[in-house]
């Protein structure tokens, strides 16, 4: 998973830095990575990663970089492998929506999309057991 997660990495950097790539070819790269890789685990850790960008942190303030800083690309702090890479707002915007796009879109996602429908529905059994908090309490998610 470690290996997962540097390759996500790094396929985000690269989305980052060249806009172009992302238009272009974006949406194939994330859909043979799920074709090749289980669909929900790669949409999980970009969730993951694009989330981490940019959170609120108490000790670091808003970790986002704007435009005019990430000419060279998502940063990092040099020696410290486990800090998120930060990406520009825009860049995390623009990657959601490619998500959601190709989520909706994309007949190799059918599953995912039936996951998803099914997690919302407790109508079904398994409606509470597919999302749950932290905490282990899905009745909190539809309250």
């Amino acid at each position: 998973e470690k290996h997962f997660k540097l390759v996500i990495n790094a396929v985000l950097g690269l989305f980052s830095k060249d806009r172009a790539l992302l238009e272009n070819r974006g949406s194939l790269v994330v859909r043979k990575f799920c074709v090749l890789l289980d669909a929900e685990s790669v949409y999980m850790l970009m969730a993951e990663v694009l989330s981490a960008s940019c959170q609120l942190t108490p000790e670091k303030g808003l970790r986002v970089e704007t435009e005019d800083d990430t000419e060279n690309g998502p940063s990092t702090d040099e020696g410290k492998v486990e800090d998120p890479i930060v990406f520009s707002l825009e860049f995390v915007s623009t990657m959601v929506q490619t998500l959601n796009l190709i989520l909706l879109t994309a007949s190799e996602l059918h599953g995912l999309r039936v996951l998803l429908s099914k997690a919302f529905d407790r109508s079904t059994p398994d409606g509470n057991k597919v999302i749950k908090k932290e905490d282990g309490n899905a009745d909190d998610l539809f309250d």
